[in-house]
């Protein structure tokens, strides 16, 4: 016969079997992700803005850029994802890549248009 464990033993145990089952709801996942891509994309725009205005151009611009979002992506953990960001999300490099990632384009854009704003015309 098995001995019953008591105290923070057995909530430990039962916490390690619940923790097994814990069900993901698919749409808040999904509605993180697009509200993550959101956010991104607008800071991409300030990022370009920034950076091209001040005048930064090829590796030295995209690596702003990523310095930028990197701070972005902490600043988002701590702050949305109250420091949990395997909370809201199913993995971590869905808030440090696929965020920064998906504002990319918009990032190049307003980048070369604002240096061009500012320092050829």
């Amino acid at each position: 016969m098995r001995a019953r464990r008591t105290g923070a033993a057995a909530a430990n145990e039962d916490d390690a079997r619940l923790a097994k089952y814990l069900v993901v709801n698919a749409e808040n996942v999904a509605h993180n992700a697009r509200v993550s891509a959101r956010v991104f994309t607008y800071l991409s725009i300030v990022s370009g803005i920034a950076i091209g205005a001040l005048g930064y151009t090829g590796v030295r611009g995209f690596a702003a850029h990523g310095v930028f979002m990197l701070a972005s992506a902490c600043a988002v953990a701590a702050s949305k994802c109250e420091g949990r960001p395997t909370s809201f999300f199913p993995s971590v490099d869905k808030v440090f890549l696929d965020g920064p990632n998906a504002g990319l384009p918009t990032f190049v854009l307003f980048w070369t248009l604002s240096y061009n704003c500012w320092h050829l015309f």
